[in-house]
C-alpha cells in the first residue's frame, strides 16, 4: 500500500477532503451503518463545497447507460414515495425512505462528482481498506 504523502501529496485541499471521506466510508460502513451514512452526508457537503471552489458543477464525461441507471434510481424511489399515499401506515414509509436515502446519495455522489484525479494507487487503498474492515 503506497505511502499517504504520495496518496495526498498531489491532491487538492477539496480532492484530499474526499478522498478522506471516500475512506472513513469505506471503513465505516461494515462496522456501523450509522457512522457510514454520516460519511456519505459530508460526501455530499464536500461534493457543493467542490463544485464552488472548482466553479464546475458535476462530471462532464457523464455516459448514457450512467445517466439513464442515474433516472432509473430516481425512478425508484419516487415510486416508493407515491406508494407509501396507498399505505395504511404512512409514518413507517417515510421512515423505510428515509433508511434507503443513503443508497440513493451514495450513487449520486458518484455520478455527478469528476473523481478523475483517482489512479490506481488509490483504488487499490480503498480495496485494501474494505477488504481489512470486511
Amino acid at each position: 500500500m503506497p505511502a499517504i504523502k504520495q496518496l495526498f501529496g498531489h491532491l487538492r485541499w477539496y480532492e484530499a477532503s474526499e478522498y478522506a471521506l471516500m475512506m472513513m466510508m469505506v471503513v465505516s460502513v461494515p462496522i456501523h451503518w450509522r457512522l457510514g451514512v454520516w460519511c456519505m452526508a459530508l460526501l455530499g457537503i464536500n461534493f457543493i463545497i467542490k463544485a464552488a471552489a472548482s466553479r464546475s458543477l458535476g462530471n462532464r464525461s457523464l455516459s448514457r447507460p450512467a445517466i439513464a441507471c442515474l433516472c432509473l434510481m430516481v425512478l425508484y424511489y419516487l415510486v416508493y414515495a407515491v406508494s407509501i399515499s396507498y399505505s395504511n401506515n404512512p409514518a413507517e414509509g417515510w421512515s423505510m425512505i428515509f433508511i434507503m436515502l443513503p443508497l440513493l446519495i451514495f450513487p449520486l455522489i458518484f455520478l455527478l462528482s469528476d473523481m478523475s484525479y483517482l489512479t490506481i494507487p488509490h483504488h487499490k487503498t480503498l480495496i485494501y481498506l474494505l477488504a481489512a474492515t470486511l
